[in-house]
């Protein structure tokens, strides 16, 4: 049977980490490679989770955790390491067996070195053994920086530069020496790629820079945990083992498989003869940051829901995002909500964001989203709240509180767009772009063409005249950013979900809310003219909110 894995925050002094846990008994923590999250070491946690407890964390500034306090060019291999043990610290793990994969290897490496007593065996996968003439070449040319361009061209770039990493090792230098025997990646891991670097945004140099950067040999020999340096023979860092068996003490040894599963196995059998002797405690409840955001997930049949949430008075506010994006963009407003002490949280609706499709196999209606966000917020022991829909949100928000009343003491809605009967043709005609990553990477450009059309016309496929929104568009690149990240984790619920809530009676809907309702429009959202026209069709007065969305939190809490 597959080990169950949970998601879970922590926080360490002003960060939140992200981590996957799975099994029982004592810990092991696993250290990803760069730029990648916790996701890449889940067939180790598949093969570790049988015999104790597997926490894998995502490292600073990758996947969904806060980056170090520290400009990416200068974070140190020093800092990764006492990070880890910071994230041990507050898990309450005195100590653990660790497995490490290339930078995640480096991170271990380290880890043992700095913080002998903490570490029972280190299982390190790949390790990049240099001169200080290697080091110098790689932080020169490997990690150039990463920003977001108007027009996209910064994916073109990232598509060229994952394709290139298995061509050439390393990838800018383009010569038959460097080329490597392998495949092109087919074009679905390629994408799996894309979204890690895009979720890591320029902080990608971190974690890759310290592991590039530093020299191990002193590390290597002095180590006293018991060490396994393996690596398969296809993995391009397999030269290195030799020497590093050369100068490893005697309580270390190299190891060479054939595959990566076999380095998998191997590192299991060495590691399961070197656990702690304590189990791993329960996960503690994320606290939030200083003045910031607590992440967390809430269990419940069929998986878990990712929340945010800021601490504060007064009944909880929640807040709803629309089809095809994730509460990642509404942290604005969390942080504005606890700007004025309002207790606040924000949910990614199934399917959305980091939320697990709880919905899988059933059509996602707004009456099925409405029913999921209702227990998720029973299952967080919520009795009364404020609910805010943004977008099509809204109309989960309505549903909700009109099969909960008891549940929903306010709503309101934000940018919410009623569509005439022949407008909702159009939108399931229209769902969502089809964003299949293919070989050459036109869909990603066609996924950042995407979001900044949508940010110009309403409904976005209607890009003649007819469709122009008049209005100051918000076209920063990093919100374009975000969207993007937010398309690609919704494409597979996002067109059936608007297929589904096309045809959904708003009007009628608002009318029937059995408790207060306030209706406001955002004045960059193209859909918000029709928002307006709505709350004027339901009896409502629309209220125009600020244009930054830093600014929404007093009018959205006041009475």
């Amino acid at each position: 049977m597959a080990a169950t894995v949970t998601r879970h925050f922590v926080t360490v002094g002003a960060r939140q980490v992200h981590y996957r846990r799975a099994g029982s008994g004592p810990p092991v923590l696993l250290l990803h490679q760069s730029p990648k999250t916790s996701a890449d070491v889940l067939p180790m946690l598949a093969v570790m989770a049988p015999h104790c407890t597997v926490i894998a964390p995502d490292n600073p500034g990758y996947g969904l955790s806060d980056p170090l306090p520290v400009p990416p060019t200068l974070a140190t291999m020093p800092d990764f390491a006492d990070g880890v043990a910071a994230f041990m610290d507050a898990l309450g793990i005195a100590k653990a067996a660790v497995y490490g994969f290339h930078t995640g290897a480096a991170i271990g490496t380290c880890l043992a070195a700095r913080h002998p007593g903490r570490v029972t065996a280190l299982a390190a996968n790949g390790v990049l053994l240099t001169t200080p003439e290697e080091r110098a070449d790689f932080l020169a040319n490997y990690l150039p920086p990463f920003a977001p361009a108007w027009d996209g061209g910064h994916l073109a770039w990232l598509w060229a530069r994952l394709r290139e990493q298995v061509v050439f090792f390393p990838w800018y230098r383009r010569t038959a020496a460097a080329r490597m025997d392998y495949a092109i990646s087919p074009p679905d891991r390629l994408q799996a790629g894309v979204l890690d670097f895009l979720l890591a945004g320029d902080n990608y140099r971190a974690a890759y820079g310290a592991a590039l950067g530093y020299d191990k040999k002193p590390d290597i020999k002095a180590l006293t945990v018991p060490t396994l340096f393996v690596c398969a023979k296809p993995d391009p860092l397999s030269i290195y083992l030799e020497p590093v068996g050369r100068i490893a003490p005697p309580n270390a040894a190299p190891h060479l498989s054939d595959t990566a599963e076999g380095c998998l196995e191997a590192s299991r059998d060495f590691l399961l003869r070197h656990l702690p002797d304590q189990p791993a405690p329960p996960p503690p409840a994320a606290l939030p940051t200083t003045g910031g955001i607590a992440g967390g997930y809430v269990a419940m049949a069929g998986g878990q829901l990712r929340l945010r949430r800021v601490a504060g008075d007064g009944r909880p506010m929640v807040l709803l995002h629309d089809l095809g994006t994730s509460s990642a963009q509404l942290e604005p407003v969390l942080r504005s909500l606890a700007g004025v002490g309002r207790a606040a949280l924000a949910l990614d609706l199934p399917g959305h964001g980091d939320s697990d499709d709880v919905l899988a196999g059933a059509t996602p209606t707004v009456g099925a989203m409405a029913d999921a966000i209702g227990e998720a917020l029973a299952a967080l022991g919520l009795e009364a709240v404020d609910l805010v829909g943004f977008g099509r949100g809204a109309a989960i928000a309505v549903e909700l509180a009109t099969r909960r009343p008891a549940l929903a003491a306010s709503v309101q809605t934000v940018s919410a767009a009623h569509l005439t009967a022949e407008e909702a043709e159009r939108h399931v005609a229209h769902a969502a772009p089809d964003l299949t990553p293919d070989a050459w990477g036109g869909h990603l450009l066609k996924a950042w063409t995407h979001v900044r059309t949508a940010a110009l016309f309403w409904p976005w496929f209607d890009t003649g005249r007819t469709g122009i929104a008049r209005i100051e568009p918000l076209l920063e690149e990093s919100v374009l950013h975000q969207r993007l990240i937010d398309l690609f984790k919704a494409e597979r619920v996002h067109g059936p979900a608007v297929i589904a809530q096309a045809a959904y009676p708003l009007v009628e809907s608002l009318r029937a809310v059995p408790c207060p309702v306030r209706a406001w429009t955002a004045p960059f959202d193209p859909a918000g003219p029709r928002a307006a026209e709505t709350a004027r069709a339901a009896g409502l007065r629309p209220e125009p909110l600020p244009f930054d969305l830093r600014d929404w939190g007093p009018p959205l809490a006041a009475p």
